[in-house]
């Protein structure tokens, strides 16, 4: 029964019992009203239960679409993550033009996100076929060569690639990434820098050029934590390693302002507290150092490392008998813990 059925019963109800009432006399009528009111009440509820109709959809079958529409809905399930949806309207548009280069091409990058390399080359190949002037496919060649560690068919990929667009960006970094892999980090990061100059707003390359110049202990890599953070300032966790290149090379004004800036982003970071304790035990301020490390104790009461800061700065303090409690903890946690077992036995 759906709504206005339920409804139309109420008062066809209503209506035979009215009629019947109005011939009786006055006295019964009450009587009447209150059985009016008995069945009203159930059909409502039915009525209400029921709720309006479902409209039935009506779709026309996806194989009249045509290969633009069905590629669009594919691509909108590539960018959803619905990466077997994207397939199956490739399949359908396939049937439709096997030739089609932009489907061919968006086939191997569903396919590359499936990690089905073997399809994605495919796919890519089938591109080259139809079209070797476009640069992007060598790159993406280059880049399933890469992830099968074939560095030598990816090298000679991303090569292509820069061939055809001096300008490629990704190109670069894919060639800069083979580099990396075999090790040769001086080419790895000339390959990464010419991205990085031909593309300046790539957060993602600048914090890996960032990693390889803190690596190979250059002061150059506070100045790329600094470029990723003019890109995206929201991750707590690049403030902490900017704060802990400023740290090594003593900028220690900068890495407390960066550790701070990290605990502001996210109040439940560990590392950014911790760095933060060790920072400030190390310049001298035990009491901001016992209450970070203290902090770090809160978020996780197991780590040995905290409760042990916890304990040199209490002593720091003169607050023996605090200090000798947190070493004691500590003794739970691990009772073979060295560092504690021979600062409780300088306390007492």
């Amino acid at each position: 029964m759906n709504l206005a059925s339920a409804v139309g019963a109420v008062f066809y109800q209503t209506f035979q019992i009215q009629k019947f009432a109005l011939s009786l006399p006055f006295q019964s009528i009450a009587l009447y009203t209150m059985r009016i009111l008995l069945i009203l009440v159930p059909l409502l509820v039915i009525a209400s239960a029921c709720g309006p109709e479902k409209p039935v959809e009506t779709k026309e079958p996806l194989t009249t679409n045509s290969v633009e529409e069905l590629t669009a809905y594919a691509m909108q399930q590539y960018d959803g993550f619905n990466y077997d949806s994207a397939l199956y309207y490739i399949d359908l548009a396939s049937s439709k033009d096997s030739q089609n280069f932009e489907l061919l091409l968006l086939e191997g990058d569903v396919r590359w996100a499936l990690a089905d390399y073997k399809g994605a080359m495919a796919a890519y190949t089938g591109c080259l076929e139809l079209n070797e002037s476009k640069p992007v496919v060598w790159a993406r060649l280059g880049k399933v060569y890469l992830e099968q560690n074939d560095y030598q068919s990816a090298l000679k990929y991303f090569n292509q690639a820069i061939n055809l667009d001096q300008s490629f960006a990704d190109a670069y970094i894919g060639r800069a990434t083979v580099f990396a892999a075999k090790n040769e980090m001086e080419q790895a990061r000339m390959s990464l820098q010419t991205a990085l100059d031909f593309d300046p707003d790539n957060y993602k390359g600048w914090l890996r050029m960032a990693k390889w110049q803190m690596a190979d202990s250059n002061e150059i890599a506070i100045q790329c934590y600094s470029n990723a953070l003019r890109i995206d300032s929201s991750d707590a966790a690049v403030f902490v390693e900017r704060g802990m290149a400023n740290f090594s090379f003593s900028y220690i004004d900068a890495a407390r302002r960066d550790y701070i800036k990290a605990t502001i982003l996210n109040p439940e970071y560990f590392q950014a507290y911790f760095n933060l304790a060790y920072l400030l035990f190390e310049d001298g301020e035990y009491e901001k150092a016992r209450d970070n490390f203290v902090t770090c104790t809160k978020l996780d009461d197991t780590d040995t490392d905290c409760w042990l800061g916890v304990a040199l700065c209490e002593k720091e303090l003169g607050n023996n008998e605090k200090a000798s409690e947190a070493l004691k903890k500590i003794l739970e946690i691990d009772p073979n813990d060295p560092d504690a077992a021979k600062e409780l036995e300088k306390l007492q």
